[in-house]
């Protein structure tokens, strides 16, 4: 059991005013997208916790290579994790309509838990 939070990592208060708690298959997806999203070595009390997934945003490869590097980086993810299984990694640079934006990398990962095909989306 874990509490959810929202997309600015808030936690999302039910109706009562009270966070939120989420099970099996959300719980997972929520735990594999902190550690994803997570600069690693930036959270102080477990220098291990993240990815650099983040990392990808400005490399000078190909697509193909920064789709295998994100296969690995997620694989080292879910290796403590064996109720998940990778299925596929797509990427897909946005650019923002302002000329002076950052452009953004966006990765939907595809995952195989219980059986079933689940999506997460992490932009960086």
């Amino acid at each position: 059991m874990d509490t959810a939070l929202s997309p600015d990592g808030d936690y999302i208060l039910g109706e009562n005013g009270i966070p939120v708690k989420i099970y099996d298959t959300k719980e997972l997806l929520q735990k594999i997208l902190i550690k994803l999203t997570t600069k690693i070595g930036s959270f102080i009390y477990d220098t291990n916790l993240g990815s650099d997934l983040y990392t990808l945003k400005d490399a000078e490869d190909s697509e193909e290579i920064i789709k295998q590097k994100a296969n690995v980086i997620v694989k080292k993810i879910l290796c403590n994790l064996p109720q998940a299984e990778l299925k596929n990694v797509e990427i897909q640079y946005i650019n923002e309509n302002d000329e002076n934006s950052v452009k953004t990398l966006e990765f939907k990962i595809f995952l195989i838990i219980n059986k079933k095909t689940e999506t997460l989306v992490v932009k960086v």
